[in-house]
Protein backbone atom coordinates (compact mmCIF):
# COMPACT_ATOMS: atom_id res chain seq x y z
CA UNK A 1 0.00 0.00 0.00
CA UNK A 2 2.85 2.04 0.65
CA UNK A 3 3.86 1.91 -2.64
CA UNK A 4 0.66 2.48 -4.32
CA UNK A 5 0.72 6.00 -1.52
CA UNK A 6 3.87 7.52 -3.30
CA UNK A 7 2.03 7.69 -6.60
CA UNK A 8 -0.86 9.56 -5.72
CA UNK A 9 -1.34 12.90 -7.25
CA UNK A 10 -5.09 13.08 -5.57
CA UNK A 11 -7.06 11.10 -2.87
CA UNK A 12 -10.16 11.05 -1.15
CA UNK A 13 -10.97 9.60 2.40
CA UNK A 14 -13.62 7.33 3.15
CA UNK A 15 -14.93 7.67 6.57
CA UNK A 16 -17.54 5.37 8.62
CA UNK A 17 -17.95 4.28 12.72
CA UNK A 18 -19.14 1.17 13.98
CA UNK A 19 -18.99 -0.22 17.23
CA UNK A 20 -17.59 -3.90 17.37
CA UNK A 21 -18.66 -7.01 19.75
CA UNK A 22 -16.39 -5.66 22.57
CA UNK A 23 -18.23 -1.86 22.14
CA UNK A 24 -15.10 -0.42 21.08
CA UNK A 25 -15.92 2.52 18.55
CA UNK A 26 -14.14 1.23 15.51
CA UNK A 27 -12.86 4.33 12.58
CA UNK A 28 -12.66 2.54 8.92
CA UNK A 29 -10.66 4.62 6.69
CA UNK A 30 -10.57 3.71 3.39
CA UNK A 31 -8.56 5.44 0.35
CA UNK A 32 -8.91 5.98 -3.24
CA UNK A 33 -5.99 7.67 -4.80
CA UNK A 34 -5.24 8.00 -8.54
CA UNK A 35 -1.52 8.50 -10.16
CA UNK A 36 -0.58 10.57 -12.98
CA UNK A 37 -1.34 8.81 -15.56
CA UNK A 38 -4.96 7.46 -14.13
CA UNK A 39 -4.45 4.40 -12.29
CA UNK A 40 -6.76 4.25 -9.21
CA UNK A 41 -6.27 2.31 -6.01
CA UNK A 42 -9.17 1.95 -3.90
CA UNK A 43 -8.42 0.15 -1.04
CA UNK A 44 -8.01 -0.03 2.93
CA UNK A 45 -6.41 2.30 4.42
CA UNK A 46 -6.30 1.56 8.21
CA UNK A 47 -8.71 1.22 11.32
CA UNK A 48 -8.28 3.26 14.26
CA UNK A 49 -10.31 2.49 17.45
CA UNK A 50 -11.66 5.10 19.30
CA UNK A 51 -11.60 4.73 23.06
CA UNK A 52 -13.83 6.86 25.12
CA UNK A 53 -16.01 9.59 23.01
CA UNK A 54 -16.32 9.76 19.38
CA UNK A 55 -17.69 13.19 18.43
CA UNK A 56 -16.24 14.98 15.73
CA UNK A 57 -13.25 16.31 16.73
CA UNK A 58 -12.27 12.98 18.26
CA UNK A 59 -12.89 11.58 14.69
CA UNK A 60 -10.84 14.48 13.12
CA UNK A 61 -8.08 14.45 15.65
CA UNK A 62 -7.58 10.60 14.55
CA UNK A 63 -8.00 10.95 10.85
CA UNK A 64 -5.09 13.32 11.25
CA UNK A 65 -2.78 11.44 13.02
CA UNK A 66 -3.27 8.65 10.07
CA UNK A 67 -2.91 10.72 7.17
CA UNK A 68 0.53 11.71 8.73
CA UNK A 69 1.13 7.96 9.70
CA UNK A 70 1.01 7.41 6.33
CA UNK A 71 2.75 10.44 5.18
CA UNK A 72 -0.28 11.68 3.30
CA UNK A 73 -0.01 15.29 2.63
CA UNK A 74 -3.83 17.09 3.68
CA UNK A 75 -2.98 19.80 -0.21
CA UNK A 76 -3.60 16.18 -1.93
CA UNK A 77 -6.65 15.48 -0.56
CA UNK A 78 -10.05 15.82 -2.94
CA UNK A 79 -12.41 15.39 -0.06
CA UNK A 80 -14.07 13.55 2.32
CA UNK A 81 -16.74 10.82 1.77
CA UNK A 82 -19.10 9.95 4.84
CA UNK A 83 -22.33 8.84 5.26
CA UNK A 84 -24.03 12.21 6.92
CA UNK A 85 -23.67 11.09 10.59
CA UNK A 86 -23.25 13.88 13.30
CA UNK A 87 -20.30 12.37 14.16
CA UNK A 88 -18.47 12.77 10.97
CA UNK A 89 -19.45 16.45 10.73
CA UNK A 90 -19.96 18.18 13.94
CA UNK A 91 -17.08 18.98 16.42
CA UNK A 92 -19.43 18.25 19.37
CA UNK A 93 -21.67 15.96 19.26
CA UNK A 94 -24.35 17.00 22.28
CA UNK A 95 -28.06 17.57 22.89
CA UNK A 96 -29.10 21.33 24.71
CA UNK A 97 -32.16 22.60 25.68
CA UNK A 98 -33.22 25.62 23.13
CA UNK A 99 -35.67 28.90 23.84
CA UNK A 100 -37.53 30.18 21.42
CA UNK A 101 -34.68 32.97 20.51
CA UNK A 102 -32.12 29.58 19.43
CA UNK A 103 -34.51 28.11 17.95
CA UNK A 104 -35.02 30.97 15.56
CA UNK A 105 -31.80 31.37 15.03
CA UNK A 106 -31.45 27.89 14.33
CA UNK A 107 -33.87 28.31 11.59
CA UNK A 108 -31.98 30.91 10.06
CA UNK A 109 -29.09 29.41 10.33
CA UNK A 110 -30.36 26.21 8.54
CA UNK A 111 -32.09 28.54 5.91
CA UNK A 112 -28.35 29.40 5.44
CA UNK A 113 -27.26 26.13 4.78
CA UNK A 114 -29.72 24.98 3.01
CA UNK A 115 -28.66 28.04 -0.01
CA UNK A 116 -25.26 27.05 0.77
CA UNK A 117 -26.05 23.18 0.10
CA UNK A 118 -27.75 23.92 -2.76
CA UNK A 119 -24.78 26.69 -4.30
CA UNK A 120 -22.11 23.78 -3.87
CA UNK A 121 -24.51 21.05 -5.86
CA UNK A 122 -24.55 23.88 -8.71
CA UNK A 123 -20.65 24.40 -8.74
CA UNK A 124 -19.90 20.27 -8.13
CA UNK A 125 -22.35 19.62 -10.88
CA UNK A 126 -20.00 22.38 -13.36
CA UNK A 127 -16.81 20.69 -11.92
CA UNK A 128 -18.65 17.04 -13.39
CA UNK A 129 -19.64 18.29 -16.28
CA UNK A 130 -15.96 19.67 -17.02
CA UNK A 131 -14.63 16.20 -16.50
CA UNK A 132 -17.07 14.15 -18.20
CA UNK A 133 -17.61 16.23 -21.06
CA UNK A 134 -14.91 19.51 -21.64
CA UNK A 135 -15.61 20.00 -25.22
CA UNK A 136 -19.47 21.15 -24.62
CA UNK A 137 -19.03 23.13 -21.11
CA UNK A 138 -19.31 27.17 -21.67
CA UNK A 139 -15.60 29.06 -20.93
CA UNK A 140 -17.25 31.89 -19.79
CA UNK A 141 -18.11 31.37 -16.45
CA UNK A 142 -15.02 29.59 -15.38
CA UNK A 143 -11.72 30.80 -13.75
CA UNK A 144 -8.88 32.18 -16.24
CA UNK A 145 -6.69 29.09 -16.67
CA UNK A 146 -9.73 26.59 -17.41
CA UNK A 147 -10.97 29.50 -19.60
CA UNK A 148 -7.78 29.61 -21.74
CA UNK A 149 -7.38 25.63 -22.21
CA UNK A 150 -10.91 25.11 -22.74
CA UNK A 151 -11.18 27.19 -25.14
CA UNK A 152 -7.89 26.03 -26.98
CA UNK A 153 -9.38 22.37 -26.28
CA UNK A 154 -12.65 23.31 -27.84
CA UNK A 155 -11.15 24.24 -31.16
CA UNK A 156 -9.17 21.27 -31.31
CA UNK A 157 -11.40 18.90 -33.85
CA UNK A 158 -9.17 15.72 -33.32
CA UNK A 159 -9.52 15.46 -29.55
CA UNK A 160 -13.36 15.86 -29.75
CA UNK A 161 -13.24 13.17 -32.00
CA UNK A 162 -11.05 11.00 -29.78
CA UNK A 163 -13.23 11.87 -26.51
CA UNK A 164 -16.64 10.36 -28.41
CA UNK A 165 -14.71 7.99 -29.64
CA UNK A 166 -12.77 6.39 -26.83
CA UNK A 167 -14.01 5.60 -22.95
CA UNK A 168 -13.63 8.84 -20.89
CA UNK A 169 -10.56 7.23 -18.78
CA UNK A 170 -8.78 5.78 -21.89
CA UNK A 171 -9.02 9.42 -23.49
CA UNK A 172 -7.73 11.07 -20.48
CA UNK A 173 -4.62 8.55 -19.74
CA UNK A 174 -3.60 7.64 -23.80
CA UNK A 175 -5.03 10.87 -25.74
CA UNK A 176 -5.57 14.12 -23.03
CA UNK A 177 -1.91 16.00 -23.60
CA UNK A 178 -1.56 17.33 -19.72
CA UNK A 179 1.24 19.47 -21.10
CA UNK A 180 -0.22 21.66 -22.98
CA UNK A 181 -3.95 21.53 -20.70
CA UNK A 182 -2.40 21.27 -17.05
CA UNK A 183 -5.15 22.69 -15.54
CA UNK A 184 -7.58 20.65 -17.08
CA UNK A 185 -5.56 17.85 -16.04
CA UNK A 186 -5.25 18.39 -12.72
CA UNK A 187 -9.29 19.11 -12.48
CA UNK A 188 -9.57 15.30 -14.39
CA UNK A 189 -7.52 13.87 -11.72
CA UNK A 190 -9.51 15.20 -8.88
CA UNK A 191 -12.45 14.17 -10.21
CA UNK A 192 -11.16 10.45 -10.42
CA UNK A 193 -9.36 10.59 -7.35
CA UNK A 194 -13.45 11.10 -6.04
CA UNK A 195 -15.68 8.15 -4.24
CA UNK A 196 -18.79 8.16 -4.74
CA UNK A 197 -20.32 6.33 -1.27
CA UNK A 198 -19.24 4.60 1.97
CA UNK A 199 -19.82 1.20 0.33
CA UNK A 200 -16.51 0.31 1.00
CA UNK A 201 -16.96 1.17 4.85
CA UNK A 202 -20.38 -1.27 5.06
CA UNK A 203 -18.54 -3.76 2.97
CA UNK A 204 -15.79 -3.23 5.37
CA UNK A 205 -17.93 -3.33 8.62
CA UNK A 206 -19.49 -6.55 7.53
CA UNK A 207 -16.10 -8.23 7.23
CA UNK A 208 -15.49 -6.75 10.84
CA UNK A 209 -18.39 -8.32 12.61
CA UNK A 210 -17.47 -12.23 10.38
CA UNK A 211 -14.05 -11.89 11.93
CA UNK A 212 -14.50 -10.49 15.65
CA UNK A 213 -17.76 -12.92 16.00
CA UNK A 214 -19.05 -13.88 19.37
CA UNK A 215 -16.38 -16.88 19.76
CA UNK A 216 -13.45 -13.95 18.92
CA UNK A 217 -14.05 -11.05 20.82
CA UNK A 218 -10.76 -11.26 22.70
CA UNK A 219 -9.56 -10.04 19.59
CA UNK A 220 -7.03 -7.03 20.27
CA UNK A 221 -7.56 -3.80 18.07
CA UNK A 222 -3.94 -4.51 16.50
CA UNK A 223 -4.91 -7.75 15.64
CA UNK A 224 -8.14 -7.30 14.51
CA UNK A 225 -6.81 -4.10 11.78
CA UNK A 226 -4.08 -6.86 10.81
CA UNK A 227 -6.54 -9.98 10.01
CA UNK A 228 -9.16 -7.29 8.14
CA UNK A 229 -6.08 -5.89 6.45
CA UNK A 230 -5.02 -8.97 4.77
CA UNK A 231 -9.21 -10.12 4.36
CA UNK A 232 -10.03 -7.24 2.83
CA UNK A 233 -7.00 -5.45 0.16
CA UNK A 234 -7.12 -6.30 -3.06
CA UNK A 235 -3.17 -5.38 -3.10
CA UNK A 236 -0.84 -8.02 -3.43
CA UNK A 237 1.90 -8.39 -0.65
CA UNK A 238 5.48 -7.69 -1.53
CA UNK A 239 6.76 -11.29 0.07
CA UNK A 240 10.21 -10.65 -1.64
CA UNK A 241 10.70 -7.06 0.21
CA UNK A 242 9.03 -8.82 3.45
CA UNK A 243 11.48 -11.92 3.45
CA UNK A 244 14.42 -9.77 2.68
CA UNK A 245 13.38 -7.47 5.84
CA UNK A 246 13.31 -10.50 8.39
CA UNK A 247 16.31 -11.34 9.70
CA UNK A 248 17.11 -15.08 9.20
CA UNK A 249 17.44 -17.55 11.80
CA UNK A 250 20.99 -19.34 11.32
CA UNK A 251 21.14 -22.73 12.82
CA UNK A 252 24.47 -23.69 14.94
Amino acid sequence: MEAQIKKFVYFTIALDESTDLSDTSQLAIIIRGVGYEFNVTADFLTMSSLHGTTTGKDVYESLLKELAEFSLPLEKMSGICTDGAPAMRQQNGHCVELNSEQYANIVSDLSAEFARRFFQFAETEKKIKIFFDPFSVNPSSLAAELQMELNDLQANKRLKQRHLNHELIEFYHHFFPAGTYQALHKHALRMVSLFSSTYLCEQFFSRMKQTKSTYRTGLTDEHLAQQLRISFSDIKPDLDRIVQEKQCQVAH
